[in-house]
């Protein structure tokens, strides 16, 4: 397991049998460290940890609809959406290790 942000989650496949959908996105929380509104559907905590876990995955899927030869005015918000992640992470000093996780997804694919 890793923590990324305060929030712990799996990181090897292996290990989340049926919290893992498709292409490695995690939709259940493990662990004990989380608040019980974590486990809640619809709650803003959930949300928060999902967007943690899967950080990587959606930076990776947001980059993958857009490329220098089709930028426009429906999918550039996909562009910019990426860009605030990234931020975010250069923020909580994780970029480095989003970044690598991209790196190893590409590397993996």
């Amino acid at each position: 397991q890793n923590a990324l942000g305060g929030y712990q989650f799996h990181t090897d496949p292996t290990g989340l049998e049926e919290s893992v959908g498709n292409y490695g996105w995690l939709f259940t929380p493990a662990g004990e460290s989380f608040s019980p509104s974590t486990y809640l559907p619809n709650s803003v905590e959930r949300l928060c940890w999902f967007l943690a876990a899967n950080q990587g995955r959606l930076l990776r899927d947001l980059l993958g609809v857009v490329d220098l030869r089709n930028i426009n005015h429906e999918n550039i918000c996909c562009l910019n959406t990426a860009v605030v992640i990234a931020i975010f992470a250069h923020r909580r000093q994780q970029l480095s290790s989003l970044l690598q996780e991209l790196k190893q997804m590409n590397d993996n694919e």
